[in-house]
C-alpha cells in the first residue's frame, strides 16, 4: 500500500511524547537513524520520527521463539531444513523512535502531541519536505541525513542565532568537525556574520589528508583570517598575545591561586592597569612589597612571579602595548570574517591563556 506516494511501512502501537514505537513487517530494511513520518489521518497532523532502536518482535509467548529456536538447532544437526508456516505474520520487527516534531498548516511545531494510535508509519516524500522551503535561512549546513542515505534536502540555520547557544554533539567519527567546516564555508560565502573559530586540532586550515579545508573556499582571501603559531603555506597571521592585553581572569583559567594571591593579583591589577602582568614579571619582590605598603608578603609575590615567568617565556607572548590580538580579532569579527585561531601543537596552558 502506498501513501502520498511512498509505500507504507508499518504502524505506531504506543508509548509516549517522548519515545514513539511502531510494528513494521519481518521483511522490511529500517535504518537507525531513518527519518520516517506518521499521518495521523484523524487530525490531518504529519509527525516526523528518527529511528533510535530496533526490536525483534513475535506473535505469541517468549516460550514460543525458545522452542522454535531449538527445533531450528536440533534440524541443523541433522542437516535438514526448517520451514515456517506464515512467517510474515508470525515474525515482525519494532521501530522505536524520537519524535521530531509534527507538521501542521504547512508550519513545523515541537513534539507536544503525539499521533493518533495505529498511525501509517512511511518514509517521507519530496513534498513532506515543503515546509522546509519556507525556513528565513541564510547559511547551509548541509543536506538532511536519514539513516544511510541523503536526501535532496537542504537545510540551514538563521545566521542571527549564531549567538546564542548551538550544540553538535555525536560520537568520535560521526562528523562533528565536517559539519562545521560546512557551516564555517557557508557563513564565509554569505559574509555577514563574524565566526570565531578555535581549532586545537589543525583540522579546519587544510581539511586533512585527501579533503578540502576553510582555505580551499572560493572566498577565503577575502572572509577568512587565520591566527597560527607554525608557519602554513597559506596566508595567515602569526599567533602572539601581548602581556598588556592578558586580565587576571586569564590567569585564573590556568593556575589555582589561594585568596591571598588572588587579592594581591587584584591589587596588581588595580595599581598598574594594563601593565600589571609585566610590572609583576619586571619588579623584584622587594619592590613590588614595599609598592604596597608590606599589606602584601613578599612570598606571595615569590609565587605569582614564578607562575608568571612561565607566562613570558612562552612563544606566542610578547611585548609590544600597542599590537593586541583581540582587538583585531573583535575588529574582523564585527566586519563578518570567519576567524581561525589555530592552536594546535602548543602547550595546554597556551592554550587556555587563547581561548
Amino acid at each position: 500500500m502506498k501513501m502520498n506516494g511512498e509505500k507504507m511501512l508499518g504502524r505506531i502501537i504506543g508509548r509516549n511524547a517522548t519515545e514513539i514505537v511502531f510494528r513494521y513487517p519481518y521483511g522490511e530494511d529500517v535504518k537507525i537513524g531513518e527519518i520516517l513520518v506518521a499521518e495521523d489521518e484523524e487530525n490531518g497532523n504529519l509527525f516526523f520520527l528518527r529511528v533510535v532502536d530496533l526490536q525483534y518482535g513475535q506473535e505469541g509467548s517468549e516460550k514460543w521463539g525458545y522452542r522454535t529456536a531449538g527445533e531450528m538447532m536440533m534440524l541443523d544437526e541433522m542437516e535438514q531444513p526448517y520451514s515456517m508456516r506464515e512467517k510474515e505474520r508470525r515474525l515482525f520487527k519494532i521501530g522505536i523512535c524520537a519524535p521530531l516534531g509534527y507538521v501542521r498548516e504547512g508550519r513545523f511545531r515541537k513534539p507536544k502531541a503525539i499521533p493518533s494510535h495505529f498511525s501509517k508509519v512511511r518514509r517521507p516524500g519530496e513534498s513532506d519536505y515543503r515546509f522546509l522551503d519556507k525556513g528565513e535561512w541564510d547559511i547551509e549546513i548541509g543536506k538532511l541525513r536519514s539513516g544511510e542515505r541523503e536526501v535532496d534536502v537542504k537545510v540551514g540555520i538563521n545566521g542571527n542565532i549564531i549567538s546564542h547557544h548551538i550544540g553538535i554533539f555525536a560520537t568520535t567519527g560521526m562528523g562533528k568537525s565536517n559539519l562545521m567546516r560546512v557551516f564555517a564555508a557557508s557563513a564565509m560565502g554569505c559574509g555577514k556574520y563574524g565566526l570565531l573559530i578555535v581549532d586545537p586540532h589543525g583540522e579546519y586550515y587544510d581539511g586533512g589528508e585527501g579533503m578540502k579545508g576553510l582555505r580551499h573556499h572560493p572566498m577565503a582571501g577575502d572572509s577568512l583570517v587565520v591566527y597560527s603559531p607554525h608557519h602554513l603555506s597559506g596566508s595567515h597571521n602569526t599567533l602572539k598575545i601581548s602581556a598588556y592585553e592578558i586580565t587576571v581572569g586569564d590567569l585564573q583559567n590556568i593556575f589555582p591561586f589561594t585568596e591571598a594571591q588572588k587579592d594581591a593579583l587584584y591589587a596588581l591589577s588595580s595599581r598598574f592597569g594594563k601593565e600589571w602582568l609585566v610590572k609583576l614579571h619586571d619588579m623584584e619582590s622587594e619592590e613590588l612589597v614595599e609598592q604596597f605598603g608590606g599589606r602584601i608578603q613578599d612570598i606571595t609575590f615569590g609565587v605569582l612571579k614564578r607562575r608568571v615567568e612561565r607566562i613570558m617565556q612562552s612563544d606566542i607572548i610578547h611585548r609590544d602595548e600597542n599590537v593586541a590580538v583581540s582587538d583585531s580579532i573583535i575588529s574582523h569579527l564585527s566586519n563578518g570574517k570567519v576567524v581561525l585561531v589555530d592552536t594546535s601543537g602548543i602547550y595546554e596552558y597556551e592554550e587556555l591563556l587563547v581561548s
